[in-house]
């Protein structure tokens, strides 16, 4: 919120915004002082029989305290107007009786007060948003007031919106602290069937948790996302896949794990993967961007001297993986289940592919397609030169890799 949206002040309602976040108290309490014209604004609350200055705006020539230091509650002007000993406009304190006789009166030369109570969706009190001016003010009114209560309420649905963002944050990191700690996480692997010799040439892993009650892999890589967890989440992933490359070794296997962009560049997936003894196949999405290419393929470059190769996922999706493509010369395209989709039906479908397998021969890269579910399905993808493919048709993920022909 810019302090200039109060200039033009008619009425609480046409005040911008309607709504704020934790991070723009500060503006708004900054902007009531600087609108309403006093020396000080601040957001207090209370909390043990204490204040707390939370939020607290000053103007540069004022004396006014602004520790954050817990002060008494007792007889000060929150504690004054919570029992209606004082209104919420007092244009000069000499003239009120109680508030003459305030301590903070007295100590800090407090000439004029206008603030309003804090409550909480719930209905309990957190505090009060007040200002104080060291000099009478015979020009404060009821539209002034009511423009603080304005805030009084938005500070109020601020606070409350925080407090559920906390609360929801915290239950998140509970969850996923559960699954780490207990390596609850359990992996599947779905076999990709060669379409030249008609067997099976490798597997891709997918994450399933274990929970009550169940929620998709998406999910909970989304929320670990969220608040900062998707690395321990996804390198717990990878960790778990490998469990199981020595079956991939021995049956000449490759074994596919998907990897966000920022666990390559961070290092994170080099020093998870190891010493593996089965071939490894990375797979990349457009979910998060690449900003810097260059950077991106040197962290690449330790894993691909390891012999791990490199697949987009998702192709068809979006622009950013055909720039995946261009710049980080993959060795795998791998076509995304909405363009496999009922392609022996869809001409738009099958022109896209069938120019992506020509285009993926002149960069010598291969073509995977997912989502395979009948076998009109394959047969068109083997008929426009597509290499391998998955899908429930071919095989669905189990725990256990198969070794067999389709």
């Amino acid at each position: 919120m810019n302090i200039d949206t109060l200039q033009g002040f008619v009425s609480p309602e046409k005040i911008i915004p309607n709504t704020a976040t934790i991070e723009e108290l500060e503006k708004i309490v900054s902007a009531v002082r600087v609108y309403l014209k006093m020396d000080i604004a601040i957001i207090s609350e209370v909390k043990n029989d204490s204040l707390y200055f939370r939020y607290v705006d000053v103007d540069p020539t004022s004396d006014f305290p602004q520790g954050r230091e817990a002060k008494p509650y007792r007889g000060s002007y929150c504690r004054a107007l919570v029992d209606n000993e004082i209104p919420g406009l007092i244009q000069n304190t000499q003239e009120h009786a109680v508030a003459s006789e305030l301590v903070s009166t007295k100590a800090f030369n407090i000439g004029s007060f206008i603030g309003a109570l804090i409550y909480l969706e719930d209905g309990s009190f957190y505090g009060a948003v007040y200002c104080f001016q060291n000099k009478p003010d015979y020009t404060l009114n009821v539209r002034d007031l009511s423009v603080i209560e304005y805030f009084a309420n938005l500070i109020g649905e601020t606070l409350d919106a925080h407090a559920k963002k906390v609360q929801e944050r915290h239950e998140v990191e509970k969850r996923i602290n559960n699954i780490i700690a207990n390596d609850f996480i359990t992996m599947h692997y779905q076999p990709i069937l060669d379409f030249r010799t008609n067997s099976i040439s490798g597997y891709e892993s997918l994450a399933r948790f274990n929970s009550d009650p169940y929620v998709t892999p998406d999910i909970w890589f989304k929320d670990a996302l969220l608040i900062g967890m998707d690395e321990k989440l996804e390198m717990l992933a990878v960790r778990s896949a490998l469990k199981l490359d020595h079956l991939f070794r021995d049956n000449n296997h490759y074994l596919s794990i998907n990897a966000s962009p920022s666990h390559i560049l961070s290092g994170a997936l080099e020093n998870t993967i190891g010493h593996f003894e089965c071939n490894v196949l990375i797979e990349i999405t457009e979910h998060q961007p690449i900003a810097d290419y260059s950077t991106f393929q040197r962290a690449l470059q330790p894993l691909r001297r390891k012999g791990v190769k490199l697949a987009i996922d998702d192709v068809g999706t979006g622009y950013s993986n055909l720039s995946h493509i261009l710049e980080l010369e993959p060795d795998i395209i791998k076509l995304d289940l909405s363009l496999t989709r009922d392609i022996h039906k869809d001409r738009k479908r099958s022109a896209l592919a069938s120019a992506l397998c020509t285009f993926s021969k002149e960069i010598d890269c291969e073509i995977i397609a997912e989502g395979i579910e009948n076998v009109n399905e394959l047969n068109k993808l083997k008929e426009l030169g597509v290499n391998k493919g998955q899908g429930y048709f071919i095989g669905r993920p189990s725990p256990f890799p198969c070794n067999y022909t389709h």
